[in-house]
């Protein structure tokens, strides 16, 4: 067989040992294959990623991919096999987290056996997740399979719904009295499930933060957005029906996403999500863009029925409004051309004046340790910032992080430049663009945005101005890609959500 049918071969394999299996080809020479199977046990899990031809190595690339997909599917068992070289990255983080390898020899000669073995020379250490037990098919598990059918987000999985934290050592619970799924309603509708581990959920005068061995739960539903929060106290309920919600906004960030939600009394309510919890930001737009349905549904609901019962009062005053309602037409129209009148002279006059200016000590606006919402951060000097003469203030802040695990950042820098007006702002932000060489692209994210790197480093810079301040913000990783350029756009909005 040649290479290219490698990934054919791999999948024949396993359908010769009872695998029921899905090929997905991620890019050219990169394939993952998802299997399941029946045994005596119950039921098994595994995801296997395939690199062949015409990609020339194994890199940490293909391994980190492969664990997020792991954690996020929560499969039994991880797998690797190649026809292409493997780099010591790559082996030490197969090693680290238990990634078996398959090898090519066994798969080119056994594709009609059902032999199912592993080749542990480079790559060892098996998992040891116990097996499931044999439980009887029980209601509530066939309400977690409806659950799971009528949801919409991918986020929504059996271990959420029964309280279990999986992939976190010596963390059993989500919750401290009881798992979500006794939270719903009987015929709840749950549509998304995203959680958090710090600094999840921001009340007016208020923060509920989960204990240490807890996490934070925002579940939407067709019914209602509800917040759960594990406590060493107990669980903090929060129910939002969206008959009270006015408006809803989502952010897309790069070390955490957040939903805000506005009620009718004009409070706001910031709910933070772990990037873990989600596969993509996308799937929080979606959770956005759906609680903004069901809250136009529920206030037109609300709107029509208020409407229904008072048709017979309305009826008997008709005559008499109408009377007033043409009388109040001319007064009104004519209050309403003096007023425009006004509004156009003031703006001729220049009344409407120049944009606020921030007045926030660059201090309070750099990125913290609080923003960086995983594990593994730490503080660190690089050394001195930026210097613009005429900013009235500037601060800089530096964090590095080694665990791959999480993320391939290796390094965060903030800086935050504060001048006296925007025309200072504007003449030094142009000033530092004209010198850059190496632009990626232009960006929507403030009133000014650049970012740019050097090509053949692993180190990308975003340049903002928002009014009169310059935020500069690089990010520097192993294994950089263009698809990674892009989210360094959402660090602007991190800063940028620390203006009061």
């Amino acid at each position: 067989m040649s290479s290219p049918e490698y990934q054919k071969a791999v999948l024949e394999y396993f359908q010769a040992q009872g695998w029921n299996t899905n090929l997905t080809e991620l890019r050219e020479g990169s394939y993952m294959i998802a299997g399941s199977q029946e045994t005596d046990r119950g039921s098994e899990t595994m995801l296997l990623i395939v690199v062949c031809e015409p990609e020339n190595q194994v890199t940490a690339d293909h391994l980190q991919y492969l664990l997020r997909a792991g954690r996020e599917k929560n499969v039994d068992t991880l797998l690797l096999t190649f026809t292409v070289n493997l780099t010591e990255e790559a082996q030490e983080i197969g090693r680290k987290y238990g990634v078996d390898v398959i090898d090519s020899k066994k798969v080119w000669s056994n594709v009609e056996t059902s032999e199912f073995g592993v080749d542990t020379d480079q790559i060892s250490i098996p998992s040891s997740k116990p097996q499931p037990e044999n439980t009887d098919y029980s209601a509530q598990e066939q309400r977690i399979e409806q659950i799971i059918a009528q949801a919409e987000g991918s986020s929504v999985n059996k271990n959420l719904l029964l309280g279990e934290k999986s992939g976190v050592e010596d963390a059993e619970q989500i919750l401290a009295e009881k798992p979500l799924i006794e939270y719903l309603y009987e015929d709840e509708s749950v549509k998304y499930v995203f959680w958090s581990e710090y600094k999840p959920f921001s009340l007016p005068n208020q923060a509920l933060d989960p204990g240490s061995d807890y996490r934070a739960i925002c579940l939407i539903s067709d019914e209602r957005v509800l917040l759960v929060v594990g406590t060493d106290n107990g669980d903090q309920v929060l129910s939002i029906p969206y008959n009270v919600i006015s408006a809803v906004d989502e952010s897309i960030g790069f070390l955490k996403h957040r939903l805000t939600i506005t009620t009718k009394e004009s409070e706001d309510i910031d709910i933070y999500i772990a990037l873990d919890s989600v596969e993509s930001g996308d799937e929080v737009k979606e959770a956005s863009r759906f609680i903004e349905q069901r809250q136009t549904t529920r206030s037109n609901s609300v709107n029509h029925e208020q409407s229904s019962t008072s048709n017979d009062f309305t009826s008997k005053i008709k005559d008499r409004i109408k009377y007033f309602v043409m009388h109040a037409v001319v007064f009104i129209s004519l209050f309403l051309i003096f007023m425009i009148m006004i509004e156009a002279y003031s703006f001729l006059m220049g009344s409407a004046g120049e944009p606020e200016t921030i007045d926030q000590h660059a201090d309070e606006l750099v990125l913290t340790l609080d923003d960086l919402e995983r594990d593994g951060w730490q503080a660190h000097n690089f050394g001195s910032k930026e210097e613009f003469e005429a900013a009235s203030n500037s601060s800089r802040s530096s964090f590095v992080n080694t665990d791959v695990t999480i993320g391939r950042a290796a390094a965060v820098d903030s800086e935050v430049h504060v001048f006296e007006t925007i025309d200072d702002a504007e003449e030094s932000y142009d000033a530092y663009v004209n010198q850059i060489e190496y632009e990626i692209e232009e960006r929507d994210t403030a009133d000014e945005t650049i970012m740019y790197n050097t090509p053949g480093t692993d180190h990308t810079v975003a340049v903002f101005r928002d009014r009169n301040t310059i935020g500069i913000i690089s990010l520097q990783e192993s294994g950089f890609d263009s698809q990674r350029q892009i989210t360094l756009g959402g660090l602007i909005g991190d800063v940028r959500s620390n203006y009061e």
